[in-house]
Order: C-alpha cells, then sequence, then structure tokens
C-alpha cells in the first residue's frame, strides 16, 4: 500500500491522557498491590525493560457522559517514571458506572435509534494510554450510520491475560454487564515469551465472555520499534516483522478457538512503520504509543466494532493533523477488510 504524507503533527504522551476527555470528572485513587494470577516465565531481564508512558485506569464512557478514575501506573510502565516492568497479576481494579441517558422530563428516552453497543475493554497501559476508548467513542459520534457507543475500560499496569483471569472484579465485570463486544489484552511480550501461560488464558477469558452473550475481541498488540533491546532475544524475534508475526498468530489463535474476533492493530501499525515511517507511532521507549499511534488503534476497534470504514471520519484528535488522520484511517481500513 502507498501511503501519501504531506506533513505530520503529534503530540507525546506524558502522563497517558491526550487531554481528549475534557469535561470529565475525575478522581485519583492508588491500586492495592498484586496478589494471585500468572507470570511469564523466561528471562525476567528481557521483559523488565519496558518501560514507557502508562496509566491505570478505570473508565466509563457514554456518548456525551464520561467519568474517569485514574492514577499512574506502569504496562508496561510509565516513561516517566523508573519503575521497572515485571508484568504484575491479580490486582483488584474499582469498576465505574454507566449513566442512563433521559429525556428532558426525566424519563427514559424511547426513540428509533438503535440500541447503543456496549464494550468493555480490558487491557493494561496500551489500552489505557491517550485513552484509546475515548478517541473510539468520538469516532462514534463523528459517524451519521453507527449507533451510540458506551464504553468501559479495566486497565492494570504491566497485566497479562492470566493476571486478568485471576482478578475476581474483573471476571466479575465480563459477568455481570450487557456487553456486545469485550476487549482482551494481554501484555505485550506474553505471547511471544516461552512457556507463557497467555494462549490459556486468554482462551478461558474469552470463553467467559462469549458465555455470558457477548463476543470477545482480541487487541492483537504491536511489535517493539527497530532497535529495541528485545530482538536481542532469540524468542522475540530478529525484527518488528518477525514479532509482529508471532503476535498476529498467537491472538488470531486465541479469536478463533473462541469464535471471537481479532482486532489487528499491530498489523496496521506495521504498514505504517513500513510505508509512512515518518509518522510517530512510537513513545521514547519503543514500546508505548504516541498519539498518532493510539489514534490508528481506534481507527481499527471503530472498523472492527461498526463494521464501517474510518476513512473520511472526522473524529480526529487535537494533535493529528488531517493528512496523518487519512494516512492512518486508510491503513486501518486495509487490514480490517
Amino acid at each position: 500500500m502507498a501511503l501519501g504524507l504531506a506533513s505530520c503533527s503529534s503530540t507525546a504522551p506524558s502522563d497517558g491522557s491526550d487531554g481528549s476527555t475534557s469535561g470529565a470528572t475525575a478522581s485519583t485513587t492508588e491500586l492495592g498491590p498484586s496478589t494471585g494470577g500468572s507470570t511469564l516465565t523466561s528471562d525476567p531481564t528481557a521483559v523488565a525493560s519496558e518501560t514507557a508512558a502508562g496509566t491505570t485506569a478505570e473508565m466509563t464512557q457514554t456518548t456525551g457522559i464520561q467519568t474517569s478514575d485514574t492514577s499512574q501506573g506502569s504496562d508496561d510502565t510509565g516513561s516517566d517514571a523508573t519503575t521497572t516492568d515485571q508484568p504484575t497479576t491479580g490486582q483488584e481494579p474499582t469498576t465505574g458506572e454507566t449513566s442512563d441517558e433521559t429525556t428532558e422530563d426525566g424519563s427514559t428516552s424511547d426513540t428509533d435509534e438503535p440500541d447503543a453497543l456496549e464494550v468493555l475493554f480490558i487491557g493494561n497501559s496500551y489500552t489505557a494510554g491517550n485513552d484509546l476508548a475515548g478517541l473510539v467513542v468520538e469516532m462514534f459520534e463523528a459517524s451519521d450510520s453507527t449507533p451510540a457507543l458506551t464504553t468501559e475500560v479495566i486497565a492494570i499496569g504491566g497485566q497479562t491475560m492470566g493476571g486478568h483471569l485471576a482478578t475476581p472484579s474483573t471476571v466479575m465485570a465480563i459477568e455481570q454487564g450487557t456487553w456486545d463486544y469485550v476487549v482482551l489484552q494481554g501484555q505485550s511480550v506474553e505471547p511471544l515469551v516461552p512457556d507463557s501461560d497467555f494462549s490459556v488464558s486468554a482462551i478461558e477469558l474469552a470463553t467467559i465472555v462469549g458465555d455470558n452473550g457477548a463476543t470477545p475481541v482480541l487487541f492483537e498488540t504491536w511489535a517493539r520499534q527497530a532497535g529495541h533491546e528485545l530482538y536481542q532475544q532469540p524468542w522475540y524475534g530478529e525484527n518488528p516483522a518477525q514479532a509482529q508475526a508471532g503476535l498476529r498468530v498467537a491472538y488470531q489463535d486465541v479469536a478463533d478457538a473462541t469464535g471471537g474476533i481479532m482486532a489487528p492493530v499491530g498489523d496496521a501499525w506495521e504498514i505504517i512503520w513500513t510505508d509512512a515511517p515518518m509518522v510517530p507511532l512510537y513513545a521514547g521507549d519503543g514500546s508505548h504509543a504516541q498519539l498518532p499511534g493510539t489514534y490508528l488503534a481506534a481507527c481499527v476497534f471503530f472498523e472492527s466494532l461498526s463494521g464501517e470504514s474510518p476513512v473520511g471520519n472526522t473524529g480526529i484528535p487535537d494533535g493529528v493533523d488531517q493528512a496523518t488522520a487519512m494516512v492512518l484511517q486508510q491503513a486501518a481500513d486495509e487490514v480490517v477488510n
């Protein structure tokens, strides 16, 4: 795919938020210590090298209504912090609640509009950074042909699939919600680590999602930037293309085994780093996303969840110019189709 780019501007994340949640009320909470869950079983020094901008977040977002509860955390870990990233497991997040929309006289609205889609995002700082779910909501709001979108986010720094599975409140959120889709994202290298429990835990978690009437959506993450020290590890791959191929197979296998779908975010990143390398997808650690990278992920999720191409959608965040947005929209459309 040949991608043309006239100019590019971006705002690098410093605290996991791009400011797109203006008007939201927020409070800060500290999550308790990690207990239970799973850990990666290979080369902890390689895994511990993962550092960058991350936010531990619990959000509920409804079109026009949004509350958030955030604190600094790791996901990988924050680029402003010096904490090493050893994936955490079993932490208990808090859970937000979605407000019901009402008419001016206080009664519940009853229109012919399609029911809102309800989507739960479960992940770590790759999910929380730059308010990915909020960007997806903005794209739904900008479309005249998609339903309203309600999202909730459970994001715990560094969390693995096994850690999500071992967190009772996360499982309870899946089982007690009325979700149409539940997005599942694991720690960003665990699918490639030898003897990790990524596949087993992800399949079990996705099965819980399906048993409760929702469709599991596997968030295929992206490989590290070229030159990252992880490429010195034989299990990770010699280059981004090899690492991405491994991530693609791991997430697709889980989707195939559970009747889910894969959101090919990492594949869209691969198009950009190959055809439009001037677009700044990566933060300074070569792992986390700058705002254009998160917006690219949002474009993939928009089409994966709505079935509508993101090309031409006007829900573009401040900090991403129109020319860059078009390149990112086209890449997302190519991989989802």
